[in-house]
């Protein structure tokens, strides 16, 4: 199954939906839109959220995802451009079948709700939350490992100072940013030419980007 998001409707569909929910539950609702089964994202691990939202941000903006990062050192800003066919080929083939295992969207979901969500999730994924800190890294490096997207990190270098860092590319958060930033720019194209020629949302979310762009260009009185 592929995208379910294929026009300005869809889009501003899913923006409604989604914008109200916290963070994991925006994520299921992205990688949902991805082409991901709802139920089956919940219990799968958390890393297979993000070949989705992959999938959706690739149909909607296409395979590169820029981004900026800020410097730890100096505050600068660091840009830097990663791409979706990368991310994907480090995802995980197979998750190892033990007594350990990564967090799924439902792990992080009951975390969230928990006075103590660490804990949480180390009963849940670990089968205890009562182990040696040193055996805890481990366990916690493995399990990266196994389930590469559920954090990305990108080696970066800042070209004002040169200090090297590691970046956290949260995927669910950059998709979202752009889908709320495109929504927010159709519903500013739907009110303009609404206003000024008398269409419905519908009659200007049917128009093409391209003479969406136009009509707004007249109206606005912008050069063509």
């Amino acid at each position: 199954m592929g995208p379910q998001v294929s026009d300005a409707a869809g889009l501003l569909d899913l923006w409604e939906r989604a914008s109200s929910l916290g963070p994991i539950k925006r994520a299921l609702a992205l990688a949902e839109a991805g082409g991901g089964d709802a139920r089956t994202l919940l219990d799968q691990p958390y890393g297979r959220t993000g070949l989705h939202i992959l999938d959706l941000r690739t149909s909607l903006f296409g395979s590169a995802l820029e981004a900026t990062a800020t410097c730890p050192r100096c505050d600068g800003r660091v840009e830097f451009a990663v791409d979706a066919g990368w991310l994907r080929s480090h995802d995980a083939r197979s998750i190892p079948d033990t007594e350990h295992r990564p967090p799924t969207a439902a792990d992080l979901l009951a975390a969230s709700r928990s006075v103590d969500p660490c804990g949480e999730l180390r009963r849940r994924c670990l089968g205890t939350d009562d182990l040696p800190a040193a055996h805890v890294a481990l366990l916690d490096d493995a399990l990266a490992a196994a389930d590469p997207l559920a954090e990305v990190l990108v080696d970066l270098n800042c070209p004002d100072c040169g200090t090297s860092f590691v970046s956290d590319l949260d995927l669910a958060a950059f998709a979202w940013a752009e889908v709320d930033a495109r929504a927010r720019h159709l519903l500013h194209e739907v009110d303009v030419l609404a206003r000024v020629y008398g269409w419905t949302e519908p009659e200007v979310l049917d128009l093409t980007e391209s003479r969406r762009a136009a009509y707004l260009r007249m109206a606005t009185g912008e050069p063509a």
